[in-house]
């Protein structure tokens, strides 16, 4: 056998001749393709095929008269994981075939090998240098060797996994237990244990070199936290290999519906924020895990809003804010969802539930100047703590119509109605005399004008007002705004009430 060296890798050339005369086939089938096969193996066990290995076939005879030019073949595969592959559709010509893996290369035909005759029968031939593949028959070339020189890799390889959280970045706990296989083979430490920790694959495992290592990466635990990860194949080219594993967590799918949703919030078309987080501790600031927004949560047909929540994470605050609203802030747990949990599960944010009533179950209760009313704990098995109450968060403020005008006479009658929630409504009139004003009706005095309060109303949103003047020989009228006013949070601290000025002027047709 002759050896010859080729990018720090030999190639084994034997010869093989398939000695057939070209021509037509006989018949009205004209020619037709051939398949050719084999096995890419290891020089030094040939039982064991190598995988991923890139295979040509190429015609011995180029064509044309181009600086490209090829032949009548230049096929390309990869063989599979036991090192097969295969060609379907090989014009029937002289060819000559390729095959490398990483730095190793080689080449087929060998100086001295065995050649299809025409009957079909192997036989010993002389030197060529290509094989001829006659028209539609199957050519298997047998094992193919593919051998390393002396030096090209290190005995071994110290393979290095920083294993990271895809969902929080953050590093996995040194203490995590993994499964990690190396070309189909367990990695074990120096104690041949392959159960290994996040630490210990951190600073790293040493194992026998491989010119590709194909690694996966498996969480071992009866409570699965982490999906399985499969590397994309490395080339080793040192005595070290490193490699920033993500791996995607576990979690649990949190179906968002919204109920009773006023129309005012409905027609403003609101969107609904919502923020997946983990609570802060020390001086680390909450992190963001998953955002949704629903939009319009009125409208009807809506399906439930999806958020994907890494069930390891808990807990996790699950922060609720709609314009208008403090935000409601729900605390999901290990005791609501065992962490490694996975399905789907239900969570009403319902508009005109009030849950400021669960005694022993509101934690962190803030003070009245705070961003978010407090927090209960989630449990998917307990109605009221199935559902974020959104009703005790509205903002809201005072608002006053101070109706007055030509039009508005002595002892006339003054109703007002808004499409706003408010608490109550009151009706304010002042004599011109300057005494205290009149509570006990609706009444104008003199050149006076009437207030009407409406306390605690909803705030973020437009308001529309109709006031009825009534009570005059001239009959009643009505006032009301075709623009809606904005109204915007009280942000002054003495709680002053929004005033807004009706003219008290009857329609005229």
């Amino acid at each position: 056998m002759q050896l010859r060296f080729w990018g720090g890798w030999f190639l084994a050339i034997a010869g093989l001749a398939i000695m057939l005369s070209m021509g037509c086939e006989k018949g009205a089938l004209g020619v037709k393709p051939a398949i050719v096969s084999g096995r890419i193996v290891k020089a030094d066990n040939d039982s064991v095929g190598i995988s991923g290995a890139t295979v040509r076939i190429m015609s011995k005879e180029a064509l044309g008269s181009s600086e490209l030019k090829m032949g009548k073949n230049f096929l390309t595969t990869l063989t599979d994981a036991n090192g097969y592959f295969a060609f379907e559709n090989v014009v029937p010509d002289n060819i000559l075939v390729e095959y490398s893996k990483g730095a190793n290369k080689g080449t087929y035909p060998s100086t001295s090998t065995t050649s299809q005759t025409d009957t079909g029968d192997t036989a010993e031939s002389a030197k060529l240098t290509a094989v001829y593949v006659k028209s539609g028959v199957v050519v298997n070339l047998g094992s193919l060797p593919l051998a390393q020189s002396e030096g090209t890799l290190p005995t071994n390889v110290n393979i290095k996994l920083d294993l990271v959280n895809r969902t929080t970045l953050a590093r996995i706990d040194d203490v995590t237990r993994f499964i990690v296989t190396v070309n189909g083979v367990p990695l074990a430490d120096a104690s041949a244990n392959t159960s290994l920790t996040a630490g210990q694959l951190r600073d790293g495992i040493e194992r026998s070199s491989e010119q590709t290592l194909n690694i996966v990466v498996r969480h071992d635990s009866s409570t699965i936290l982490y999906q399985t990860a499969t590397l994309p194949p490395i080339t080793v080219n040192g005595e070290e290999v490193y490699e920033r594993v993500e791996l995607t967590p576990v979690s649990y799918n949190l179906l968002l519906r919204c109920v009773n949703v006023p129309d005012y919030i409905t027609i403003a078309q609101t969107h609904v924020n919502v923020y997946a987080e983990t609570p802060s501790v020390g001086s680390r600031p909450p992190q963001v895990i998953a955002t949704h927004t629903i939009e319009n949560p009125g409208a009807a047909g809506t399906l439930p809003a999806l958020v994907k929540i890494p069930a390891l994470s808990m807990p996790v605050d699950l922060r609720i804010q709609v314009r208008g609203y403090k935000d409601e802030v729900v605390s999901i747990t290990n005791s609501s969802l065992a962490e490694g949990d996975q399905g789907n599960y239900r969570l009403d944010i319902d508009f005109l539930y009030d849950n400021s009533a669960l005694d022993g179950l509101m934690n962190n209760t803030p003070a009245a100047n705070s961003p978010f009313q407090g927090k209960f704990t989630y449990d998917p098995n307990v109605a009221n703590l199935s559902r974020a109450g959104m009703f005790n968060n509205m903002l809201r403020r005072d608002v006053v119509l101070i109706v007055a005008g030509e039009d508005l006479q002595t002892n006339n009658w003054v109703n007002g109605m808004i499409n706003l929630p408010r608490n109550t409504t009151e009706f304010l009139s002042f004599p011109s005399d300057g005494s205290a004003p009149l509570i006990d009706g609706r009444s104008a005095p003199v050149n006076s004008p009437v207030e009407v309060i409406f306390n605690d109303v909803a705030v973020g949103y437009e308001l529309f007002y109709t006031v009825t003047v009534s009570g005059s020989a001239s009959g009643s009228f009505p006032l009301s705004n075709e623009d809606g006013i904005l109204i915007s949070p009280d942000i002054d601290s003495l709680g002053r009430a929004l005033a807004i000025g009706v003219n008290a002027k009857r329609p005229t047709n």
